[in-house]
């Protein structure tokens, strides 16, 4: 059996694959020995957490013996998150299959040279030259540029050096053509994030789900998912939550750790009237619940979006309608979601295409287009899929 090392942190260790490895280790499992590297920092954590949970072909590793697997197939999950550099520096070393759940950066790069500051300058001045009159503001306030977003191109030097790569959305295939035009085209995969909810919340119906959680059968919910940031745009959302309530009970159901961003004083006022709860990091089952008691889970991010949303891939599963900013790979999922627009003046098209979503009469036609979508990207198939793009690049290499 093909003895496989994944690259990506597992929890408790806070970024967004790393919430979602341990059902994807489980089916991977089904194929192939399995070791999931772990950076030498969290090692000891890691392991002892999940070294009686794991089937038997699954081992943890620490970073530096896995390095020493120079025979193994290595899948090395790149994200825009600090935690991620040890993969990062993976990639680079080891000739891996990158699974990119981000396509810019810049937040792991700036964490990167957080005590060099002068080095991360020189680096945006050298990647990013056509933007560099609108970063100056930025790089005077030695704050990581945001906006730079795709101008930035950081992922030219681990690129020539993986076997393959994968995206998870036709934009981002697009892309990383236009990074390096040599790549076979082949070579880029695109295989959407699974959708799953697990086994023992499959079954749960949203008004058992919001009994669960101490949550009112009655209200309309928008919850926030993950780590509260200002890209989540809690502002923003918290003005359409008051525009909605002129038709709904409406609570916004924050499932956030981290302090609240700045809020206008009147946004406060709306974050004290809507707010119902706001939890510490959660375990996946209660996330899962989070998301089934929803009515509609926010994936908005900006101005740094993900191509991709692992939380909209769960909200489908859930059945509970997604909101987005359609931009980006985001647009690929737009037809079983509510588009979400930053402009105020666009606010009232939003709160139409919700109410029109939740009309009793189209009810039923979303939740079975979102079962559909959710069957053709469950975890069988995409694991599938991603052992099948492995399994093409090593017969090529044969051949």
């Amino acid at each position: 059996m093909e003895h496989i090392i994944v690259w990506c942190p597992l929890p408790p260790i806070r970024t967004g694959p790393a919430f979602f490895l341990e059902e994807q280790i489980i089916e991977l499992s089904k194929h192939a020995n399995i070791s999931i590297a772990i950076s030498d920092q969290h090692f000891h954590l890691v392991e002892k957490i999940y070294r009686k949970k794991l089937p038997v072909n699954v081992k943890i590793l620490s970073e530096t013996v896995a390095h020493s697997n120079e025979n193994s197939t290595h899948i090395i999950h790149i994200a825009n998150h600090p935690e991620h550099l040890y993969c990062l520096n993976a990639a680079k070393l080891n000739r891996g299959y990158l699974i990119l759940h981000d396509l810019s950066l810049h937040h792991l790069i700036f964490y990167q040279f957080q005590d060099n500051y002068a080095a991360y300058k020189a680096l945006l001045m050298q990647n990013a030259p056509a933007i560099t009159s609108r970063i100056s503001k930025h790089l005077r306030l030695k704050r990581p540029f945001e906006r730079s977003f795709y101008c930035i191109r950081f992922l030219e030097e681990i690129i020539p050096n993986s076997k393959g790569i994968i995206v998870h959305s036709e934009w981002a295939r697009q892309l990383l053509r236009t990074i390096d035009s040599k790549l076979p085209r082949d070579h880029i995969g695109h295989i959407p994030l699974f959708s799953k909810i697990s086994a023992q919340n499959q079954k749960l119906s949203k008004r058992d789900a919001r009994k669960q959680l101490g949550l009112n059968s009655n209200f309309f919910i928008i919850s926030i998912p993950g780590f509260l940031s200002a890209q989540k745009q809690i502002g923003r959302l918290l003005s359409l939550a008051e525009a909605l309530d002129e038709f709904f009970d409406v609570k916004v159901f924050v499932t956030s750790s981290g302090s609240v961003p700045y809020l206008s004083p009147k946004e406060r006022k709306l974050y004290k009237k809507f707010v119902i709860k706001n939890n510490t990091f959660m375990s996946s089952s209660d996330f899962e619940k989070v998301l089934i008691a929803s009515d509609l889970v926010s994936c908005v991010r900006y101005p740094t979006t993900g191509e991709s949303s692992g939380v909209y891939a769960k909200a489908i599963a859930a059945k509970s309608i997604p909101l987005v900013l359609p931009v980006l790979g985001m647009k690929e999922g737009i037809d079983l979601a509510v588009s979400f627009s930053l402009l105020r003046n666009e606010e009232s098209k939003t709160v139409e295409q919700i109410r029109t979503a939740f009309a009793s009469e189209n009810i039923e036609a979303s939740q079975k287009k979102m079962t559909e979508a959710a069957d053709g990207r469950s975890l069988r198939i995409t694991v599938a899929q991603l052992f099948n793009f492995i399994q093409s690049k090593q017969a090529k290499k044969g051949s």
